[in-house]
């Protein structure tokens, strides 16, 4: 049986492609993991392996920052970015301040409270940024 796919869904396989997990991807849309799962099965989407152990275990909340996460959260944001979901100011949310870097690119940096939820970020411009992780040791 054939059946029409929704278009809405149309980016939920580039986004699990870039890292997030079907449960950021369930999030980001408003919907069940599972209805998320079957999207994605629908779609065709190529599954991570599901590692049990060690830091492959996703559940495991270590107290040092995981630099594999964070770098992950990073490359989401810029995904995010060119694809057109996340639209980086040119202010500093803290500040209130314009960051133009000397080749006119914007200086605004993306900081994440939290790695698992890669498309939520404050916006700062380098000294906020500096001062924030100067204060909480992170």
């Amino acid at each position: 049986m054939n059946t029409k796919l929704s278009k809405k869904y149309d980016n939920a396989v580039s986004l699990y492609e870039t890292g997030m997990s079907i449960g950021d991807c369930a999030e980001f849309y408003e919907i069940s993991r599972q209805a998320m799962h079957l999207i994605l099965k629908r779609r065709n989407c190529k599954f991570r392996s599901n590692l049990k152990y060690g830091s492959g275990n996703h559940f495991h909340r270590g107290c040092l920052v995981d630099k594999t996460k964070q770098k992950r959260a990073g490359h989401i944001v810029e995904q995010a970015i060119k694809k057109g979901i996340l639209i980086k100011p040119v202010f500093c949310e803290k500040c209130g301040n314009p960051q133009i870097l000397k080749n006119g690119a914007n200086g605004i940096q993306a900081h994440h409270c939290d790695y698992d939820k890669p498309l939520e970020v404050e916006w700062l411009c380098k000294k906020c940024h500096y001062e924030w992780h100067k204060i909480n040791k992170v």
